[in-house]
C-alpha cells in the first residue's frame, strides 16, 4: 500500500508521531484513529474551560471559583479550567505572534511587489487534481480481508 507525504492523514500523524517505526497499515491507522479521538474529545474540553473561564471572570470570581472535586462533573470542571486557562495563555501567545507575522508578511508582498502572490496564482493554474482512496475505506478493507499490508511513503515528484 502507499501512502503519499502529501496526505492529509500523513501530515496529521507526522506532526504528532514520528514515522520511522511505522512499515504496516494497522499501526498507521491504529496512530491516526487515536489522534483523531483525541481531537474529537480534549479539543472541545479545552473549549468548554476557555468558555467556562471566560465567563468566571467577566462574572468577577476569577479563575477556579468552582473548586467542587466532590462530584465527577467538579473535577471534569476543574481540569477543563486549567485546561482553558492554559489554551488562554497560549491562544494569546500564538495569536500575538501570529498577527506580528501576518503584519510582516503583508509588508513582505508590498515590498516584493507581490511576486509571491504571483507564484502561488500560477501553481494553483497548473496543479492537477489527482484523487487518490479514501484512507478509511482502505482500512476496513484491509481488515475484513484479515491483513495488514506494508506501507510505503512517497513524496509526488514536482514536473514542470
Amino acid at each position: 500500500m502507499k501512502i503519499k507525504t502529501e496526505s492529509w492523514h500523513y501530515r496529521l500523524v507526522n506532526r504528532f508521531s514520528e514515522m520511522i517505526w511505522i512499515d504496516n497499515f494497522c499501526p498507521y491507522m491504529r496512530r491516526l484513529t487515536l489522534i483523531l479521538a483525541l481531537m474529537v474529545f480534549v479539543g472541545p474540553s479545552v473549549l468548554y474551560g476557555m468558555i467556562e473561564m471566560a465567563v468566571l471572570v467577566i462574572m468577577g470570581k476569577g479563575h477556579m471559583a468552582w473548586l467542587n472535586t466532590e462530584t465527577v462533573f467538579g473535577i471534569y470542571s476543574v481540569i477543563c479550567q486549567v485546561l482553558g486557562l492554559a489554551a488562554w495563555i497560549i491562544g494569546i501567545v500564538f495569536g500575538a505572534v501570529h498577527l506580528f507575522l501576518y503584519v510582516g508578511g503583508k509588508v513582505n508582498n508590498y515590498l516584493d511587489n507581490n511576486d509571491a502572490w504571483q507564484a502561488r496564482q500560477y501553481k494553483k493554474a497548473h496543479k492537477q487534481m489527482r484523487h487518490e482512496p479514501n484512507i478509511f475505506m482502505q482500512w476496513c478493507k484491509a481488515r475484513h480481508d484479515q491483513i495488514c499490508p506494508l506501507v510505503e511513503f512517497v513524496s509526488e515528484e514536482k514536473t514542470e
